[in-house]
């Protein structure tokens, strides 16, 4: 009867131990969960690749379970069949091989329970190995982008600090527009003039006719156009076709307002390449 309460305390111990929750999970264990959620995003893809990978240490479990239930059949069968001749081995076997039989079950219990952990390390080490190498490798492919971008604004800056335009309506228009456009893009040697007042060209780069109002001649223009520098160039805002010969080979412009900062900006390059030439011949 005494060998009989061994053998269930000893059941019961094994069992209690693995159905203790607390075992499962160390306060390591919840830290590590929380960092993971960090880089949640890239495991979702890192988890889809080793997919496979865990699928086949799964199909490896299941084939470890039907082989642990043939071999506690083998046993229990051998078992029974034995004849025990001492009261030592008739009274520790069956409990020494029930024993043995849980601890191998719970190795497989534990084993199963850290796949997903052991995943996530993997793909954490993983990520942490490829992105600073992928990461300098896209940075190199798209270095001389950078670069274009980095000089594209460096050049834009330099043209609206440095080119002087003249900002030309007719003589009831509305300028508020054109006077918020210029002001808000940054350009900073900016004069707005009525096309019917005596007008200073001076060294104007680029003199731009706003013709919202529809109140500008082809002649004015082309007029102010033969008075100005040599390297100056046009610009033309509005719906009219001008197609003035004094005008023509230096003129560009914009039939919408989308169309403004694009077009004025080009005139603008056109027009540095106007001076640097003049100035080598």
């Amino acid at each position: 009867m005494r060998y009989r309460i061994v053998w269930v305390v000893l059941l019961l111990c094994g069992l209690g131990w693995a159905g203790n929750p607390a075992m499962g999970q160390t306060p390591a264990e919840k830290e590590y969960e929380q960092q993971l959620k960090l880089i949640e995003g890239h495991h979702k893809v890192l988890q889809e690749r080793y997919k496979a990978k865990l699928d086949a240490v799964d199909e490896r479990l299941k084939l470890l379970d039907e082989r642990f239930g043939i071999l506690k059949k083998q046993i229990d069968a051998r078992v029974t069949k034995t004849e025990f001749q001492s009261d030592l081995v008739s009274t520790w076997v069956g409990p020494i091989t029930i024993v043995a039989l849980i601890g191998a079950f719970l190795a497989i219990w534990r084993f199963q329970r850290r796949i997903p952990e052991i995943a996530e390390a993997h793909a954490k080490e993983e990520f942490g190995r490829q992105f600073p190498q992928a990461f300098e490798r896209l940075l190199k492919e798209e270095e001389k982008k950078i670069l274009e971008i980095i000089e594209k604004y460096d050049e834009e800056l330099q043209l609206k600090r440095n080119k002087q335009i003249l900002i030309l309506s007719g003589k009831d228009a509305d300028e508020t527009f054109v006077r918020n456009f210029f002001e808000d893009m940054g350009f900073e040697r900016r004069d707005f003039e009525r096309i019917d007042t005596s007008i200073p060209l001076g060294s104007k780069d680029l003199i731009v006719f706003n013709d919202e109002s529809g109140d500008l001649t082809e002649e004015r223009m082309a007029e102010i156009g033969s008075q100005s520098r040599k390297d100056a160039v046009f610009f033309y805002f509005g719906s009219k076709r001008v197609g003035h010969p004094e005008l023509v080979t230096k003129l560009s412009f914009a039939n919408a307002k989308p169309q403004l900062y694009g077009n004025i900006m080009n005139m603008l390059r056109y027009q540095n390449f106007l001076e640097e030439r003049e100035g080598r011949s």
